[in-house]
């Protein structure tokens, strides 16, 4: 997209020469701008609005944040202006009725049970409001309200997070799963519901088309575009100038899009302009994706979009070739992902795509994965507290997370120790590092060799907080607190007794202008070392430890001067 529009800039009504706004600061400095302008010359016929957002406790703070996520997505004054509000409230009721509806039939055997109130009110509620005939606005607001009022909310997400009662099981039966989609829907409708407050996003809207057509042409008065301007310019540049179009077509041999399943409509359209013309010459199209990983819906990217290009492709002669073959796993273990995930992994277009069995690279009757003693391929483990025999189930995570490390230690020592395992051939696999200490701690006390691609504490050990303060105190000579950490460094070695006669005798001044091989300073500082290291010796116990550490000190200091040089002065490999 860069390319595209540096190489048309005229055609592409940008200047020659812009900006790609990388850090967002220009873009929030121009809204800033425009909504500080407005407060302090207010147009009329924007004051009702602003008044009903007022309100709703809405201010230029809030309103600045808003319009700034705008046009980092892209959002036009043209699309803010025909953006079908009414049309997309009334899809919202009918959603939330249809679900309820559907909801209510499903669980009308649990509202029998009269030791499951939750579950009770809950169908009484979906019974009531599928049957809801008032204003649309009217039953959003309700449905909105009278959820978190009957305190019901938690009993759906628990339901969408798979978490039912023994009685609920036993009375849903091949039905739970169903409620459980049911209720992740209901909840993400609720969530849209209570976010669609009409007469504010009225108000929103009516403001938006105004304050983003002034902060574009700020914007394009300063030269700057977002990364999401790369997109959306360069499809317009391309739809709008079909003869450009053609022109960057024949630049192209062959257009490979990996990870395709992370893409967004923006970038689907940019890739479809490029490669998926009726007219040749066009280039050759490899797309690769796995639709269930899709992952980057909090960044716009949209498996409808993967759906509906693969139809396209289709149209186009395209072949669509499912890779099914695995190579990392023996049978045993795809054998259980499939009884594991198929039965809940149920197609739904641009939702989720249907389960794909996938088949070993090689199936022969030794693969068995690994058997020896009493372990087997695939192991379910419970982290719980037992007391007696008794398993606690409300054992706390934290405690929880330091039973699992330590079980899963012993059994690495197990492995290694009683099968000969090498610890080269065994990995522990985690959903995230912000608990990686407890693990890593584990192995420790077990005598466990180990790598790690991320260890939480690597930032908190002495040699690195010492390299960092280093080269923060070259970097930047003002910051003094990375100063005192590199001088108190084995580097350098000053007593912490030492700072405050230092400080008093005007030590940090000095050493905030030391530059180069500053003979002069660095002789003054010299005789201030010697000073503070003649006053502490006989006050200092254990001084006889760190005898001469004035001198360490003043060649550390030397060194400093040195790299700030170096720092400015010469390529950064020389400086390193």
């Amino acid at each position: 997209g860069l390319r595209l529009l540096a190489r048309y800039p005229l055609e592409a009504e940008l200047a020659p020469g812009f900006q790609v706004d990388a850090e967002g600061f220009g873009v929030s400095r121009v809204v800033e701008d425009v909504v500080a302008d407005f407060l302090a010359n207010p147009d009329s016929s924007l004051m009702a609005p602003w008044q009903v957002l007022g309100l709703r406790q809405i201010g230029p703070e809030e309103l600045t944040e808003a319009l700034v996520a705008a046009v980092q997505q892209g959002v036009s004054p043209e699309a803010v202006a025909k953006f079908p509000l009414e049309e997309q409230l009334e899809w919202l009721a009918r959603e939330l009725k249809e679900k309820l509806g559907q909801l209510a039939q499903t669980i009308a055997p649990l509202a029998q049970e009269k030791r499951l109130k939750k579950a009770g009110e809950l169908w009484e509620l979906a019974s009531t409001w599928a049957s809801h005939t008032g204003a649309t606005e009217e039953f959003l607001q309700q449905v909105v309200a009278e959820l978190e009022a009957k305190g019901v909310l938690p009993k759906l997400n628990d339901w969408g997070r798979g978490k039912f009662a023994q009685t609920e099981v036993s009375v849903l039966a091949e039905n739970a799963l169903a409620v459980q989609m049911l209720s992740l829907w209901l909840v993400g409708l609720w969530k849209a519901a209570r976010l669609s407050e009409p007469q504010t996003l009225r108000a929103f809207l009516l403001l938006g088309e105004s304050f983003l057509a002034e902060i574009y042409r700020r914007l394009r008065e300063a030269g700057l575009v977002t990364y999401q301007d790369l997109l959306t310019g360069s499809v317009r540049l391309l739809s709008e100038h079909p003869h450009i179009a053609r022109r960057e077509r024949t630049r192209i041999k062959q257009l490979l899009v990996d990870e395709f399943q992370d893409t967004d409509r923006w970038q689907g359209r940019l890739v479809s302009l490029l490669a998926l013309a009726d007219e040749d010459p066009r280039p050759g199209l490899f797309l690769v994706g796995d639709p269930k990983q899709s992952i980057y819906g909090w960044r716009s990217a949209d498996l409808a979009v993967y759906d509906g290009f693969k139809e396209k492709v289709k149209k186009a002669g395209g072949e669509v070739c499912p890779l099914v073959v695995n190579f990392r796993s023996v049978p045993v273990i795809l054998d259980e992902v499939e009884r594991a995930v198929r039965p809940v992994m149920q197609e739904e277009p641009g939702m989720q795509p249907a389960f794909q069995e996938l088949a070993p690279f090689r199936s022969r009757p030794e693969d068995t994965g690994f058997m020896e003693g009493k372990h087997r391929p695939v192991e379910y483990w419970v982290c719980w507290e037992f007391d007696g025999g008794v398993a606690n189930r409300k054992t706390r995570m934290a405690d929880s997370r330091e039973l699992e490390a330590n079980a899963l230690a012993h059994h690495i020592f197990e492995l290694h120790e009683l099968y000969g395992v090498s610890y080269s051939h065994m990995a522990v696999l985690l959903r995230a590092f912000s608990d990686a200490d407890v693990y890593l701690e584990a192995m420790r006390q077990h005598g466990i060799p180990y790598a790690t691609t991320h260890d939480p504490t690597y930032f908190q050990r002495r040699e690195v907080l010492d390299a960092f303060c280093l080269l923060q105190a070259v970097a930047d000579p003002e910051d003094e607190l990375a100063l005192v950490g590199f001088l108190r460094s084995a580097w350098a070695g000053i007593p912490d007794a030492a700072w405050w006669e230092l400080k008093k005798r005007g030590f940090f001044p000095l050493v905030r202008e030391l530059y180069g091989v500053d003979g002069e300073r660095l002789s003054q500082l010299q005789r201030m070392l010697a000073e503070v290291a003649q006053g502490l010796s006989a006050l200092m116990p254990g001084k006889d430890r760190i005898r001469g550490w004035e001198q360490a000190a003043l060649w550390a200091l030397l060194c400093l001067g040195v790299l700030r040089q170096s720092f400015h002065q010469d390529p950064a490999d020389v400086f390193v």
